[in-house]
């Protein structure tokens, strides 16, 4: 563990306003204190403020997660909103070349502040300041901000590690967020590296509710709706899920979409055209995917609503971690929040690792990787050493593996992480928890629960065998019928079996003439069920209440007739209700008690009795 220093900051306070590190002659009035791992928190605090200005006697690189907080560097103006509040800054983004670079590093501009993301540190800033006169790891301080991206994304985004490989060789170089995680890297303690831990010396929790549901989507609805004309914004890290909830909710026409130009197209391929991959123009409902997360100042000149969803079944990535992406989320906006809600539905049976386990689980894929690369790396054939390389990049501990064959220990940091993200949605109590150890949120839980939810209709849609499907499907039906127990009762927050209806629409009509049991006595099998259903109507197809009125009408009891008019008339009357049925005189069973009799020269008569009712 690394050692720990203190720094109190009070209300209204930026951090080049406070004063000493406590114990330490350091203070952020110098500029961002070198060697540490900055907790600051508190989004807001002026961190990459005090490096873009006020720290104008040396020269910066600050790098970001994502490209949205460099334009919103570059674009941010003082409150004249003409004159440019970081004029001394250059943003490195797409578009921008080593020759920019060199450019500028070549002009008269001082101090140099250079802002980039990590891919273009790699791509693009190192390059140019090698070829510039000057010392890349002597001349420039190097901060990066946000640093608990490193961990949350290098899953995926493996570029996001290229700065560190030269974090440590730059003389003077801080690491800050305000949700850090503390990196298992050697190098911070080699380097001599302490935790400066920043204490608001005020109340700075927020209050937080979450909504625990099984039906994402109505729960949704729900919350639009009671939001009235107030502006919401959405966090929720799947374009695809975005997409489905405002076809769903029906609100096209008062939504906007932020996110990755690539996700953009996607969603404007699926017809969607209110698309940005930059922040501005709101809409009255606002979706945004994590590229807002971390850093972003969202400038408002009101207090919004906030939602925030997870969904644990349709977008595995969707999971939200309450210490790094609620409170980042809950920080983006600088003139305050409304409301945060934070809607999510549970898996109880989500899979999980302890931090023990899943280390000594990782440890023995790599000790496993070892070998094989050890017997890859004997082969003396081609052959040979294809398939051992082919063995190789099919393990899963592959990704783990970094340089020189070493365990990519970021990596690990990251597989924690998610094991310990994923065991919070197993239950909105320990999502709750995972929030209250936050220290950040005051919580709230309110349930919104419906009879069948998004675990069973998940369920249903990863089933491929059409007989498995169909008792599934009916299953659903039969436990949640109201008339089950032979009494009509409700559901207190929503009978969702219209869902059902909607989405298999074939086994509805099945379960609804035929019934659960019949159903299973026929093997689920389609054929069958198809021939059942069939017979099914044509007995049925009789018992209509306006056809019994105009058949009585036709005929009067204690009467006799001849079987011929009989048929006439029954044929008639199913002619004029669209009966397909071909018109038999012995129907009239169905209609009355009657009886038939032989009557001169053969010809057949039936006798009316009573009439009969349908049941």
């Amino acid at each position: 563990m690394l050692p720990i220093d203190i720094l109190k900051i009070y209300q209204g306070q930026y951090l080049s306003d406070t004063g000493n590190i406590e114990n330490t002659t350091i203070s952020f009035r110098n500029g961002t204190p070198s060697n540490y791992i900055i907790f600051k928190k508190l989004c807001g605090l002026g961190a990459t403020h005090g490096e873009c200005k006020l720290y104008n006697w040396r020269n910066s690189i600050i790098i970001e997660p994502n490209t949205p907080v460099l334009t919103g560097k570059k674009n941010a103006v003082e409150e004249d909103g003409i004159t440019k509040k970081y004029p001394n800054i250059f943003v490195v983004h797409k578009g921008v070349k080593k020759a920019h670079v060199l450019a500028y590093l070549r002009n008269s501009t001082f101090p140099k502040k250079i802002l980039c993301t990590p891919e273009a540190y790699a791509d693009k800033v190192k390059p140019a300041i090698m070829d510039s006169a000057f010392d890349l790891y002597n001349d420039f301080f190097m901060l990066y901000d946000e640093c608990d991206r490193i961990i949350k994304d290098v899953d995926y985004r493996g570029k996001i590690l290229l700065p560190m490989n030269d974090f440590f060789l730059f003389k003077e170089k801080a690491i800050i967020s305000a949700t850090p995680i503390i990196p298992s890297d050697p190098r911070f303690e080699e380097h001599g590296f302490r935790i400066l831990d920043v204490q608001p010396q005020f109340d700075y929790k927020k209050s937080i509710t979450i909504i625990n549901t099984n039906r994402l989507v109505d729960t949704l609805q729900k919350l639009i709706d009671e939001n009235g004309d107030e502006k919401v914004f959405i966090f929720l890290n799947s374009p695809e899920l975005i997409h489905d909830l405002i076809i769903s909710t029906g609100i096209e026409r008062h939504s906007k979409v932020f996110c990755a130009p690539k996700s953009a197209r996607m969603i404007r391929d699926r017809g969607l055209e209110n698309v940005s991959h930059d922040l501005g123009n709101f809409s009255k409902i606002n979706f945004l995917t994590s590229r807002f997360f971390n850093a972003v100042d969202i400038d408002l000149d009101y207090k919004p609503n906030i939602i925030m969803i997870s969904d644990v079944y349709k977008a595995k990535f969707s999971k939200l971690d309450p210490y790094t992406d609620s409170t980042q989320i809950a920080g983006r906006f600088r003139n305050g929040t409304n409301k945060i809600i934070h809607i999510s539905n549970f898996n109880p049976l989500l899979t999980y690792r302890e931090p023990e386990n899943a280390l000594q689980f990782i440890a023995e894929q790599f000790e496993a990787y070892q070998q094989f690369d050890s017997v890859a790396h004997s082969q003396t054939t081609e052959g040979g050493t294809v398939a051992g390389n082919q063995a190789m990049e099919g393990m899963d501990i592959t990704k783990f593996v970094g340089e020189n064959s070493h365990l990519n220990l970021t990596m690990v940091d990251n597989y924690l992480l998610d094991q310990k993200v994923k065991s919070y949605y197993r239950s909105a109590e320990l999502l709750n928890v995972g929030y209250l150890e936050t220290r950040s949120f005051e919580v709230e839980v309110e349930n919104d629960l419906y009879n069948i939810g998004d675990g069973e209709l998940d369920h249903l849609r990863s089933i491929n065998n059409a007989i498995t499907l169909t008792g599934a499907v009916a299953k659903l039906f039969e436990d949640h019928n109201p008339l089950r127990y032979g009494i009509l009762h409700s559901y207190i927050f929503g009978d969702c079996r219209d869902i059902l209806r909607q989405e298999y629409p074939q086994v509805a009509e099945f379960y609804d003439a035929l019934g659960f049991r019949k159903m299973r006595r026929l093997s689920f099998e389609t054929s069958k069920l198809k021939k059942a259903l069939k017979e099914y109507h044509r007995k049925n197809e009789l018992n209509n209440p306006i056809l019994f009125k105009e058949v009585h009408d036709a005929f009067s009891v204690h009467h006799i007739f001849e079987e011929s008019n009989v048929k006439t008339k029954l044929k008639d009357i199913y002619t004029a209700n669209n009966i397909g049925r071909k018109a038999c005189a012995s129907h009239l069973r169905v209609f009355f008690s009657a009886k038939r009799s032989g009557g001169s020269e053969n010809q057949k008569t039936w006798k009316i009795h009573y009439r009969k009712f349908l049941q």
